[in-house]
């Protein structure tokens, strides 16, 4: 509650319209499909939540870094993987940190989900450290299984937790 949030995939609201309903002050929709915006916008009126979510149109990679720094929480839920928006989430995390729930595919095992998110939080740590400056800890603070994306593999989420040193 009280937080602001950005989501660098919105497509229809699958994973932005729970941050406003959880209690999300204000949330960016980043999409580039018109006809998910138009589902998103709907979909945004009938959860009651139009007033609290600013669709953003367009490629996040132009339009994201106008934001400045101002999120803590940040969804980046693209599948297969999410890894082009790392930087971007780097450049609108407040300084002070926040939360970066990364999704994406991984092996459908403990260790595969370990494989799979090592290299992102070393991602999202040097471009922190290259957007905001310093150094970062990221913590993980949650790991779950979503649900089975083809055989062997799986959608997952981490929720890091990411710090100034």
């Amino acid at each position: 509650a009280g937080k602001i949030a950005v989501d660098l995939y919105a497509g229809i609201g699958y994973f932005s319209i729970p941050l406003l309903l959880a209690g999300a002050t204000h949330l960016h929709a980043f999409e580039l499909n018109p006809d998910s915006i138009e589902a998103l916008e709907r979909n945004l009126v009938l959860n009651g939540v139009k007033n609290k979510c600013t669709v953003h149109p367009g490629d996040n990679a132009v339009t994201a870094p106008s934001l400045g720094k101002i999120a803590d929480v940040i969804n980046m839920g693209l599948l297969p993987q999410a890894d082009l928006g790392i930087p971007l989430a780097a450049q609108v995390l407040k300084p002070e940190g926040g939360i970066v729930r990364l999704h994406g595919n991984a092996p459908d095992s403990a260790d595969g989900f370990k494989t799979w998110l090592e290299p992102r939080m070393q991602a999202l740590s040097q471009a922190l450290s290259q957007h905001q400056g310093g150094s970062w800890n990221i913590d993980v603070l949650h790991i779950e299984r979503v649900k089975d994306y083809s055989p062997r593999v799986a959608h997952v989420v981490a929720d890091l937790r990411c710090s100034p040193v």
